[in-house]
């Protein structure tokens, strides 16, 4: 019994390595495969069109004929079947021939002229809407008796019978039998001959034989067509992105493989075991061993061999290692190729000496800002860094950064005031009083402080000013006469109980000695006021903004249209510096 082939399920991607031990895992199928695949269909195209020729020609061509044969046969046992419908055939004993007994001269001759194989009664006309009747003698009497099976037959059919029977002439020649002869005995009635029946009866084994004929053709086309083809399959092998198709029997990959001479070495990747059973439209991939060479970064140079995979794999199967401060030319999830060469720079130790604290560091290749900037310490370009930031690095280097502070500081100084004296007859003689306090200034320096790692180096003014200016103290000498008694002893300003109202007057002027008495009699000093007696009464007492106290004694700035008040000054040149002030309000005081 022929080997039962069953397909192939290993229809993954995933590649196995094939090391003569074990196999692993592939990432990532080869870029060829694609184009590969294409060929592969081209060539399926054209397999599947050769088969199908194959298995018309072998598998239906002989048997076609033996089943065209079978059904002419029995399309030909068929239609004799409908001929025979609607006769009574009684079978022949087997020992006897065809005869009539106990019949006279007349019967004997007709019959034998007859000599029918097959007798069938008389279908008389009939009616139309009535069906005809077949009359079938019975074996137990003598004579006949109509004991028959009514037959259907279809108008047209009918008719063409009954045309059929008027020209031969059998309608006639059965009544002259009837005539001649009576009532026939059941001996009399005329048998089928044997061949008739041996004929009527072969179907059975010519159709039994037709159909082992049919089956013996099958099996013999099913036979040639597994001979010739079934026993192959078809499939291909990519071989690095060389496609070959093979037919080959071998039971595996591997006989196949050393069938086609194809030869695999060590590190060679088949993504199909060497075991595996072939099956039709099977694809094999194999990726052959690339060379890597590595420069390992010590003046060494390393090469190995990979067939699938990344440049990571390759340093792993080449047992070079890679620290986390070396640096590769190449990233390592590159996918290999053939004559690939890559080079290792190896990290090089930087010492950093700085206020902080000393610091290493680790740097493949840069220069002193990038150790720097690796190191996490904080610098200005103002700072001190020795060697400077744009010096390549070397392995053992030492680098010296001392931290530059220059900031900028502002103080003040304070500004003393002096003291001014000034005579005023508005005080008694002997007497003294403060018209102005003094205020010191302020003066703002701003310096320039240049710190070392946290320590004063250089400290560079850079601007002095003087943003408050002093206030000199004024002091009054009194020059004159004592003071009117209503005045004196007042507080300088008004209190909330000395207020009465506050009224504000077109303006305020002033007047000096005139030689005569106030109108209330009393020589004029300071601390008095001419008003408007309409206005204000006289003995009023004002606070004046800038005068002090002022008691209406005298009359004076009598314009109706302005509400004005005349201070009396001690000389012309207090008038004069007065001046005319307009809009000025004054308190209404009460005496305490």
């Amino acid at each position: 019994m022929p080997r039962r082939r069953r397909k192939s399920r290993l229809r993954k991607r995933d590649f196995m390595v094939f090391s003569g031990e074990q196999t692993s895992s592939i990432l990532k199928t080869n870029k060829d495969f694609g184009m590969s695949r294409r060929r592969g269909l081209l060539a399926k195209a054209k397999r599947t069109i050769r088969r199908a020729a194959h298995a018309v020609a072998s598998v239906l061509a002989l048997p076609f004929i033996g089943i065209y044969a079978l059904a002419q046969w029995v399309w030909n046992a068929l239609c004799k079947t409908r001929k025979n419908r609607g006769r009574a055939v009684t079978p022949k004993p087997p020992a006897q021939s065809a005869k009539v007994v106990n019949a006279g001269p007349a019967r004997q001759e007709a019959v034998e002229a007859a000599k029918p194989s097959v007798v069938m009664a008389a279908v008389a006309p009939l009616p139309k809407k009535q069906k005809p009747l077949v009359y079938r003698p019975q074996p137990d009497q003598s004579e006949p008796k109509y004991k028959g099976k009514i037959i259907d037959f279809n108008r047209k059919k009918q008719k063409a019978k009954k045309e059929q029977i008027a020209e031969s002439g059998a309608k006639k020649n059965i009544k002259q039998q009837k005539n001649l002869s009576g009532p026939k005995p059941l001996e009399e009635k005329v048998t089928v001959s044997a061949q008739t029946m041996e004929k009527r009866s072969g179907w059975k084994k010519r159709l039994a034989v037709g159909i082992l004929g049919c089956l013996v053709c099958a099996a013999l086309g099913w036979g040639g067509w597994y001979y010739f083809e079934g026993r192959y399959v078809y499939l291909s092998v990519d071989d690095n992105g060389m496609v070959t198709q093979i037919r080959t029997a071998t039971p595996n990959v591997e006989e196949m493989l050393a069938e086609a001479g194809i030869v695999l070495e060590a590190d060679d990747v088949i993504d199909t075991p060497l075991e595996t059973e072939l099956a039709d439209e099977m694809a094999v991939h194999i990726i052959r061993a690339k060379t890597i060479t590595i420069d390992t970064g010590d003046g060494k140079q390393v090469q190995t061999k990979l067939a699938q995979g990344t440049l990571q794999q390759a340093l792993e199967k080449a047992g070079v290692s890679l620290g986390a401060d070396d640096l590769i030319d190449t990233p390592l999830d590159t996918e290999i190729t053939e004559d690939m060469s890559v080079a290792i720079t190896r990290a090089k130790e930087i010492r950093i000496l700085a206020k902080a604290g000393d610091t290493t560091v680790m740097l493949a290749k840069g220069t002193v800002k990038d150790a720097l900037d690796k190191s996490g310490l904080e610098y200005d370009t103002e700072d001190e860094i020795s060697p400077s930031l744009d010096t390549e690095i070397r392995d053992g280097m030492t680098v010296s950064l001392v931290r530059l502070a220059i900031r900028t500081e502002t103080r003040t100084e304070k500004i003393a005031f002096e003291t001014v004296e000034k005579k005023s007859n508005r005080v008694e003689r002997g007497e003294t009083e403060i018209s102005q306090k003094g205020e010191q200034g302020v003066r703002t320096i701003k310096e320039k402080v240049v710190y070392k790692d946290g320590k004063e180096v250089k400290r560079v003014e850079t601007s002095n000013e003087v943003t408050k200016e002093p206030v000199n103290k004024v002091v009054l000498i009194g020059t004159g006469p004592p003071m009117n008694p209503a005045v004196k002893g007042l507080p300088e300003t008004p209190t909330s109980s000395m207020v009465i109202r506050k009224v504000t007057v077109d303006q305020i002027t002033a007047y000096t000695h005139t030689g005569r008495r106030t109108a209330t009699g009393k020589w004029p000093k300071v601390g008095m006021c001419a008003v408007n007696p309409r206005i204000f009464g006289y003995g009023t007492m004002f606070y004046v903004p800038g005068y002090g106290y002022a008691v209406a004694e005298d009359t004076g700035a009598n314009d109706s249209s302005l509400v004005s008040i005349d201070l009396f000054m001690d000389t012309k040149e207090d008038c004069l510096r007065w001046g005319r002030k307009r809009n000025v309000t004054v308190t209404i005081c009460r005496r305490p």
